[in-house]
């Protein structure tokens, strides 16, 4: 392996990741994203996902777990950084001794094998409503994604009359799945910035990751992959093992919903990954980020 030495902060390199990290708390940058870990940079690679760049601190990682990591990365820029460095770009306490840049592959409803199913992804329908109720009355199955704040998503639902249409679309017996800030606005209330109503599909809260993590060293927010534990069979399961690794990128989880949950994380604390009431489902992870398990788990959506 053959690595380029990095000491300075004030390198070019180490600014762009620290951009990318900061940036990837509400968006992708042209098509990459940062993990950090050995496992689940592998798991990375392993889903499909290309290296870019991998930075790590000979002082933590080194020996076979290092060229573990070389074997699979293939031609990818290897950058050696000391531990002082390595503390500034690290999100997880500074114990993994390794972050890479990865790119994201492409998510179409033909790799999601759903594009024959009459099935509606609701992308930026807040800002052009224009004939999203003929859409949503024409559909089967609707997923409503969001990334953001819960005010700002929960306000622009209600200014379009898009809540409307979701209750009116769960009412007929439509299978309806929240992803991420999706997931959030199923919930009674979010304390984000204040306290706000959510649209009440799922009894529980949505609180503070750093308020309730207090203490711990792990950063806020949770980026990065993370074992699913399933606490209660579902359908949406049904190609989904527990324990397989799921994509977050979150500051606020759902709380005090024990009876909606079907599957968690552990992140310093338990973090709700899958709720669902009735015909109603979220997941706080991003399938569409999260590998062949993402995909798999969106496929047994579409065949509810």
């Amino acid at each position: 392996m053959r690595s380029d030495s990095i000491t300075s902060a004030q390198n070019p390199k180490i600014k762009t990741l620290l951009e990318l990290q900061e940036k990837s708390k509400t968006r992708r940058k042209e098509g990459l994203f940062v993990v950090e870990g050995r496992r689940e940079l592998l798991h990375c690679i392993e889903a499909g996902y290309e290296p870019y760049s991998i930075f790590f601190c000979p002082e933590i990682i080194c020996g076979k777990d290092l060229e573990e990591i070389v074997q699979a990365a293939g031609n990818c820029s290897f950058f050696e950084i000391p531990q002082h460095l390595y503390d500034k770009v690290a999100y997880r306490g500074g114990t993994e001794g390794v972050i890479a840049e990865l790119r994201c592959k492409e998510m179409t409803l033909e790799a999601l094998e759903l594009k024959e199913n009459p099935l509606v992804v609701v992308l930026e329908a807040v800002e052009k409503p224009g004939n999203l109720g003929a859409v949503l009355r024409s559909a089967d199955k609707i997923l409503l994604p969001g990334v953001g704040a819960f005010e700002d998503a929960v306000k622009k639902l209600r200014q379009s009359h898009m809540d409307e249409m979701v209750y009116e679309a769960v009412r007929e017996g439509k299978p309806l799945m929240g992803i991420c800030l999706g997931m959030q606005l199923l919930f009674d209330e979010s304390c984000e910035y204040g306290i706000h109503k959510g649209l009440g599909f799922v009894s529980g809260k949505i609180a503070s990751l750093a308020e309730d993590l207090g203490e711990s060293p792990l950063k806020v927010p949770h980026i990065g992959w993370n074992s699913l534990k399933i606490v209660k069979d579902d359908p949406l399961f049904q190609y989904v093992k527990d324990g397989e690794y799921v994509y977050y990128v979150h500051s606020f989880y759902g709380k005090d919903c024990e009876a909606s949950t079907l599957a968690t994380s552990e992140y310093g604390l338990s973090v709700t990954g899958v709720v669902r009431q009735g015909l109603v489902w979220g997941t706080q992870f991003h399938p569409e980020k999260s590998g062949d398990t993402g995909l798999r788990l969106l496929k047994a959506f579409g065949e509810l």
